[in-house]
């Protein structure tokens, strides 16, 4: 009977870390409660600055628990561990690392998807400039660019990430053509170990 029962349900699911968006909260009679949600999934593992830990997070870059990842440990080996990191992150799980580095890192781990793990992609290094360099009007900090690296060490430079100026949460079209000719790649040789150096 409470007409803000829905309401405060949609506040409580959206809550949850796992939760990326409440489509639908209905009550429905005679004591029915249907919610239809959209759930966050894990796209690779972050680790810590000081290499002691990781934590997943989703395509945007946003913080996920890592409980999943500790109850059943062969489910780390299905993520490429995102290396390089800059900072710890910034808030709490379901907020966004904090870093656009690792959001960008992210969202090469989303493009790969299952092109990763049949490419041997181990990692996904983030290289930063340890410094900017002080322009006539502002400190200009270098865009961070990117490695995809294998277990025995080769790596696909994969340089920097843009997103698509008429979509922010896009890729770019040199987005495409990056992870086109790392598929090409992998069609030809198999998997990263063994791309030509």
């Amino acid at each position: 009977m409470d007409k803000k029962l829905p309401e405060r349900l949609a506040a409580a699911f959206a809550a949850n870390p796992w939760v990326e968006r409440v489509r639908k909260v209905q009550i429905r009679y005679p004591a029915e409660v249907y919610v239809e949600l959209d759930y966050r999934s894990p796209v690779c593992l972050v680790e810590l600055p000081n290499g002691e830990g990781f934590y997943p997070v989703d395509a945007y870059g946003i913080l996920l628990p890592p409980d999943y990842f500790m109850a059943d440990t062969e489910r780390i080996h299905l993520f490429p561990l995102v290396t390089g990191t800059p900072s710890n992150p910034m808030g709490s799980y379901g907020d966004a690392w904090g870093n656009s580095a690792v959001g960008k890192a992210a969202r090469i781990a989303a493009m790969l998807g299952e092109d990763a793990k049949i490419g041997g992609v181990a990692s996904i290094r983030i290289l930063t400039e340890p410094k900017g360099t002080l322009s006539t009007f502002r400190w200009e900090v270098p865009p961070p660019e990117f490695q995809l690296v294998a277990e025995n060490g080769r790596v696909f430079h994969w340089g920097t990430f843009g997103f698509s100026p008429e979509n922010p949460l896009l890729p770019d079209l040199k987005e495409e053509a990056k992870l086109e000719n790392f598929r090409k790649l992998i069609g030809v040789h198999g998997t990263l170990d063994q791309f030509p150096e």
